[in-house]
C-alpha cells in the first residue's frame, strides 16, 4: 500500500512544508523540479506548477499531491494549500 503511494507520487506535482521535506524526498529519488514546499509563497510555488503544466501538454493532467505534517502547523498549510488549489482549478 505504502509503496503505491510513493509510486503515485513519482506521476505528479509535490507540495511539501519546507525545504527538510523537498531534501529528504529528492535523496528518495523524486525530481527536484516537481517538488514545491508551501512555507514562504505558496501562491509563488502553486504559480510554477501551473506555468510547468501550462509548458507540457504532459504534464497538464498530473495531480498536485500535498504532504503536510499531522501537526497543527501541517494541517493549516494543507487546508491554505487546498484551497488556492481549488481556487485556481488545480488538483
Amino acid at each position: 500500500m505504502l509503496s503505491r503511494s510513493l509510486n503515485e507520487l513519482e506521476h505528479g506535482f509535490i507540495l511539501v512544508e519546507g525545504l527538510k521535506d523537498k531534501s529528504a524526498l529528492i535523496k528518495l529519488g523524486y525530481l527536484e523540479n516537481k517538488i514545491f514546499t508551501m512555507s514562504g509563497n505558496l501562491v509563488l510555488s502553486l504559480k510554477k506548477i501551473q506555468e510547468l503544466a501550462d509548458q507540457n501538454e504532459d504534464l497538464a493532467e498530473q495531480k498536485v499531491y500535498v504532504l503536510a505534517d499531522l501537526d497543527r502547523r501541517g494541517e493549516q498549510q494543507a487546508q491554505k494549500a487546498k484551497e488556492e488549489l481549488e481556487a485556481n482549478n488545480m488538483r
